[in-house]
């Protein structure tokens, strides 16, 4: 199947394995105008991506449910969502306020190559909640790099440009100073 690497990613990329029912509505407050959407338990989303960082946007509010998170079939790799009694990484939709794009970071340094992220509607709400839908908008993947290649690479580069134009100008001012 389809890997994805870093980057903000929709619900319908084909790195996307749905199972259950997930339909893809229309929305005026989704990134695209549209997004995945179900409150059915069991029903699951697998995303396959290459990346160290992971977060979903999604749609939090007064009306939205529960998911479970879990990255390569494991909750504790999922390390930015709380854990219930269980020990299972369960994510809670719920807002007072409706926050349409809502960016959560579900999992941080995970190892290089490629994961498996699963969403799963619980199908159930917390009981300020009055509804158990969950949406997915889309994942964003990225990678925590070192620095200091890049920075270690500029320096050497701006010192090697640095030299040419300093020998640059002393060939013009030696040119036009000693002219006979």
């Amino acid at each position: 199947g389809t890997i994805a690497g870093v980057g903000l990613h929709q619900e319908d990329h084909s790195a996307f394995k749905y199972a259950g029912p997930w339909p893809r509505e229309p929305s005026d407050e989704a990134v695209t105008g549209f997004w995945s959407t179900t409150g059915i338990p069991g029903a699951t989303a697998e995303f396959q991506f290459e990346g160290d960082n992971v977060k979903l946007v999604t749609r939090r509010g007064p009306d939205m449910g529960m998911m479970r998170i879990r990255i390569d079939g494991q909750d504790p790799l999922a390390d930015l969502v709380p854990k219930n009694n269980f020990g299972q990484s369960v994510l809670d939709l719920y807002s007072k306020e409706v926050e349409p794009v809502s960016k959560i970071a579900l999992a941080s340094r995970l190892s290089p190559g490629s994961h498996v992220l699963t969403l799963e509607s619980l199908g159930r709400s917390s009981p300020y909640s009055t509804g158990e839908k969950v949406v997915i908008d889309g994942v964003e993947i990225s990678n925590n790099r070192p620095l200091w290649p890049y920075l270690a690479f500029g320096i050497a580069w701006a010192m090697g440009l640095g030299i040419v134009a300093w020998r640059f100008v002393l060939r013009f001012i030696l040119r036009f100073t000693f002219r006979f």
